[in-house]
């Protein structure tokens, strides 16, 4: 049903009929345009081809009075009041019965949570302002129909109260960026929780890939949320992290795992990946204590996304065997040799390809088998080397986007060949880079018949990108 949902979804976006909205370069959400707005207000009910939904938008108007036109279904709660005492005794009036979301884009108020809220399902605090340990409180007392919480970004939370363990009807809890380093007890009660995101993943100039900063720590019983299909940031070089993992190679549903601080200790039995089902997983190396025994690991066949971070040797044997990888991130901890590319000849269906290199080592990457990466659209480079990157001709026939990012200040770059992928579109450099470097990069573009775009991007808005 997901899968079908955003395959619709990327459908009616692309001929534009909800074009994105933007924000430093960023897709912060879609707004439908206003011809197709009309037509679905237009279409009769009885057709049930479209059903409009109701939502109402509660904010400050010119003349700084709270306004809204009755509340719907979904409410939107915009930009900041100054009067809080009278807003309060406006919103506590208004009829929230029918009430079953709720998203607040500023200052959070501890009377936007009301008992009178009895069918929500969908509290979202993403881009609130101002929400701490202090309002969860009354958060985990929220109606029992609850499905959706995010506390997304929201710094200032550090515990989950163990009024959330009544949650049971509870489906999607997003922590990510939060200060909870841990998972209380009860999480486990919520037997109906599908998707766990929890990472603590930052970016910035140094470590342009996403990295967590340590992950968070799952109790015991893991196992029995039957349901889970996404469960993000698990670390387990603590104290019965084996078990934790055994717990969760049980889990009959999961299609997305992201495991940190794998070590030598780690247990074998539990670094046997072996999911029928997995779509996506994540292993993350501690960096000084690598785990270099590939032979302990079962890629799963059925793959779509792999990704590996941490001072990685080499590739694992199995990694032949994923013949529907999509996406594959990679940081190893020398340069990619001849060999480490041919064997992606063995990946049919990638898509993108993501290569860091995480030591000073001068050289080459090369591309220049024709029979390489045919279907490859995206390739990311982060390199701390001095790096000569080369494209043959007819090589990466269906690359669209190359992106660039050196990470150290003695990396340089030095590219050849950018005529020769025929579907380029866009070069990404991110960072600041040398003139000689852009001139050559756009001499090189200048001979490609489809004159691909140099992109740059720079200090302070590159500390904002965040690639998942």
């Amino acid at each position: 049903m997901q899968k079908y949902a955003e395959q619709i979804f990327d459908e009616v976006a692309a001929p534009s009929i909800i074009p994105p909205v933007l924000k430093e370069s960023k897709v912060i959400g879609y707004r439908v345009n206003g011809f197709f707005r009309e037509y679905v207000m237009s279409r009769p009910a009885e057709e049930t081809i479209f059903l409009p939904v109701e939502v109402s938008v509660l904010e400050k108007q010119r003349h700084d009075r709270l306004t809204t036109q009755g509340i719907g279904q979904h409410l939107a709660i915009g930009s900041t009041w100054h009067d809080e005492d009278e807003d309060q005794i406006v919103f506590d009036s208004l009829d929230f019965s029918r009430l079953r979301s709720l998203t607040v884009f500023q200052k959070f108020r501890s009377f936007y949570v009301l008992d009178t809220m009895r069918v929500l399902r969908v509290l979202d605090l993403e881009n609130a302002l101002g929400v701490d340990d202090d309002n969860m409180e009354k958060i985990g007392k929220l109606s029992s129909r609850l499905k959706f919480l995010s506390l997304r970004g929201q710094r200032r939370i550090s515990k989950l109260p163990e009024s959330v363990g009544d949650l049971l009807q509870l489906q999607t809890l997003d922590i990510r960026g939060t200060s909870i380093l841990t998972l209380p007890p009860f999480i486990t009660r919520l037997r109906k929780l599908q998707y766990i995101r929890a990472d603590t993943a930052f970016t910035s100039l140094e470590n342009f890939i996403s990295y967590p900063t340590g992950g968070f720590k799952v109790p015991s019983g893991i196992g029995r949320l039957e349901a889970l299909r996404t469960l993000v940031g698990v670390r387990v070089n603590t104290a019965g992290g084996g078990r934790i993992l055994d717990e969760i190679v049980s889990l009959p549903q999961l299609k997305k795992l992201r495991v940190s601080g794998i070590i030598r200790k780690t247990r074998r039995r539990s670094l046997f990946f072996w999911f029928n089902h997995l779509e996506s997983l994540s292993l993350e190396f501690e960096e000084n204590n690598p785990f270099v025994h590939w032979e302990h690991i079962g890629i799963p066949k059925c793959l779509r996304s792999l990704k590996m971070y941490g001072p990685v040797e080499k590739l694992p044997p199995r990694i032949k065997d994923c013949v529907d990888l999509r996406k594959l991130t990679l940081e190893m901890a020398t340069l990619f040799t001849p060999n480490v590319i041919e064997v992606h000849r063995l990946l049919p269906s990638l898509r993108t390809l993501r290569l860091r290199v995480n030591k000073d080592q001068d050289g080459e990457l090369q591309f220049l088998n024709k029979n390489l990466f045919e279907k490859l659209e995206v390739l990311e480079i982060v390199s701390k080397s001095k790096l000569h990157v080369r494209f043959g001709d007819g090589a990466m026939k269906k690359l669209e986007q190359l992106n660039y990012l050196h990470n150290g200040f003695q990396s340089e770059i030095q590219f050849s060949g950018l005529e020769h992928p025929v579907s380029l579109k866009q070069v990404w450099l991110l960072h600041d880079f040398p003139d000689a470097l852009k001139e050559s990069v756009q001499q090189q573009l200048a001979k490609h018949p489809s004159k691909p775009a140099l992109m740059e991007l720079r200090p302070p808005a590159l500390i904002q990108l965040r690639f998942l």
